[in-house]
């Protein structure tokens, strides 16, 4: 088995906020004070922009 690191974890800095949790199905961002919900589509189409 392969160790594999996460490409986000709590704490890491995307467009829409501030990574503040991950669970099942989403993640949570804060921005602003403003919280919002990101489905994995929308936090790995993040990732596409940056390579």
């Amino acid at each position: 088995m392969s160790n594999q690191k996460p490409l986000v974890s709590v704490g890491t800095e995307l467009p829409q906020g501030t990574v503040v949790s991950i669970n099942h199905d989403s993640v949570t961002v804060e921005k602003n004070g403003k919280k919002s919900t990101l489905d994995f589509a929308q936090v790995e189409l993040s990732f596409k922009g940056d390579k």
